[in-house]
């Protein structure tokens, strides 16, 4: 019988995972961590760490800055787990933008391409947002009746 202590899946967040802060810790404890996050950066055209770790929160909101915040720190988590754990990750999937975590963890898309690509993905989305009517909600910790009533 497997030990499931030592064999897992991993499963990534989509867009709204992130937070004002996210990653720093990942950058001031591990080499890994930070090397990944400067690639994003540089990737980036800098002064995406700063918004990262210091935001405003608005900034970091926007589509095209939260996209590639969230592959970025959850591809170097990771890593970092990666580095760490001495089991078998046997499976890594995503909730819609973490499907691009998912593919570079499990080595179908190299960090490289994978940051380029989920900055022109939140970049149309953030433009898609702006030149059109329209809205998205999303429904978290309310009870199904409370959801049926609204």
């Amino acid at each position: 019988m497997a030990d499931i202590n030592k064999n897992v899946g991993i499963l990534f967040p989509g867009q709204g995972a992130q937070y004002v802060g996210m990653g720093k810790f990942l950058y001031e404890e591990s080499n890994i961590g930070k090397k990944i996050l400067d690639s994003a950066d540089k990737a980036l055209g800098g002064g995406f760490l700063d918004i990262l770790f210091n935001g405003p929160a608005e900034e970091l909101t926007a589509t095209n800055i939260s996209q590639p915040a969230i592959y970025a720190v959850s591809y170097a988590a990771f890593k970092v787990f990666s580095e760490k754990f001495d089991g078998t990750i046997s499976a890594v999937a995503g909730l819609s933008l973490g499907e691009y975590s998912a593919l570079t963890a499990a080595g179908s898309l190299p960090f490289a391409e994978g940051i380029k690509l989920v900055q022109m993905r939140g970049k149309l989305m953030q433009d898609a947002a702006e030149n059109n009517t329209g809205a998205m909600a999303s429904v978290i910790g309310l009870e199904a009746e409370k959801i049926n009533s609204i």
